[in-house]
């Protein structure tokens, strides 16, 4: 059985972020694992009865009155974690994702390699886009939802909805976490650092993993990261010691490798807080500017590892960022694929096709051996930007 994704990209007109740097690239952004393009309306009448401004709550308990009179409730960094649960419950009560997560199944062991899953989603066939007109801000799907029941939360300077189509089965707790200005897909290590924040909040129980595409893999202009309960293929083999490492830089609060084997490859910033979101900056920095990628990146966060944080950044080759895969045409991939989870909106898939997505990701990633300027970036023990932090 053969499935397919849109050739076709989605367009927004510029603006600019007040809050952070701004992907600016020639490349517009792509559409994951799609096979139909479709637009949300603006919301519902019963929608626009509610209003945006969050209702404060102290416990996640109160969560579910906030929403009897408004979209949001605004929660504490310590009811996070709680207030994710209530918000699923919510959904699953009103039965918000009807049929959106019936039929998902999980296969492992696809590739060379054996070392991908293939998640299948057969109804996350239509995921929307927001439309070009002058009403863009009025219809964006990530300002102001067009589902009559859905509901968020309001943390710090975010908004967190439940992902309407989401990759996963309700348990995996796909999120979508928005700036709640309606600025577009940018970096800065506020963000970086509020989003490493999100994730120890929201990890109580169970660990989240959290991934940003940027320009690349992307359906939304909206600045956005995405969370979901999942342990990805690639931290699974990072954890294992099954990956090979390359040890590029070390401090005394954090360190620096590269991985390169068949279908993975990227680097992985571990630390503290303070370093990884330091040396992210310099590595997107470089990311801007380089040729090959002009801004095309994807951001991982995976589990923590005794404690410290685990950002993997992909570069991605900004020419290439929709590579063609057998049999199927133009395939947008994001960070949730090159992670080694690949969401398929369909039942199967052909038997070729582990050996046709790891083709076509070595055409998408730019691998570290071709950041000319990698090794100089390295070659100091301690960067400028990092020696007051370190020699405290």
């Amino acid at each position: 059985m053969q499935i397919g994704w849109p050739s076709k990209q989605a367009l927004w007109p510029e603006r600019e972020s007040v809050t952070v740097r701004p992907q600016q690239s020639p490349v517009t952004a792509t559409h994951e694992v799609a096979t139909e393009v479709t637009t949300r309306a603006v919301a519902t009448t019963a929608t626009d009865a509610l209003t945006l401004q969050p209702i404060a709550t102290e416990h996640a308990a109160d969560c579910e009155k906030a929403w009897q009179r408004s979209l949001l409730a605004r929660v504490p960094d310590g009811q996070l974690a709680a207030a994710v649960d209530a918000m699923f419950d919510y959904h699953a009560d009103v039965k918000f994702f009807g049929e959106r997560t019936s039929g998902m199944r999980r296969a492992s062991g696809l590739g060379p390699n054996h070392d991908l899953d293939v998640q299948f989603a057969p109804n996350r066939d239509k995921v929307p886009l927001v439309e070009i007109s002058d009403q863009v801000k009025k219809e964006c799907a990530l300002c102001k939802p067009p589902f009559p029941d859905e509901r968020g939360l309001s943390w710090r300077d975010y908004v967190v909805w439940p992902n309407a189509f989401p990759y996963l089965p309700e348990a995996g707790q796909h999120v979508v976490v928005t700036a709640a200005k309606h600025v577009g897909q940018g970096f800065s290590p506020q963000l970086l650092g509020d989003m490493i924040d999100y994730q120890r909040f929201a990890s109580q129980q169970t660990p989240v993993t959290m991934h940003f595409n940027g320009i690349a893999g992307n359906s939304q202009f909206h600045l956005h990261w995405q969370a979901t309960r999942e342990k990805l293929p690639l931290q699974r083999m990072l954890d294992a010691g099954t990956l090979p490492l390359e040890r590029l830089h070390s401090a005394g609060n954090g360190h620096i490798d590269s991985y390169d084997r068949g279908y993975y490859a990227g680097l992985v910033v571990t630390g503290d807080k303070s370093y990884v979101t330091r040396w992210a900056q310099l590595l997107v920095e470089k990311l801007d500017t380089d040729p090959q990628t002009r801004g095309a990146y994807n951001l991982l966060l995976l589990h923590p590892a005794d404690g410290q944080t685990r950002l993997v950044v992909i570069p991605r080759r900004a020419d290439d960022l929709k590579p063609v895969v057998n049999n199927f045409g133009k395939v947008g991939i994001g960070a949730f694929t090159l992670g080694g989870t690949i969401v398929v909106p369909a039942p199967a898939v052909p038997a070729s096709f582990g050996d046709d997505i790891v083709a076509a990701a070595g055409k998408t990633v730019v691998r570290p051996g071709e950041l000319g300027w990698l090794p100089a970036l390295m070659q100091q023990p301690t960067h400028p930007m990092l020696r007051a932090r370190t020699a405290s």
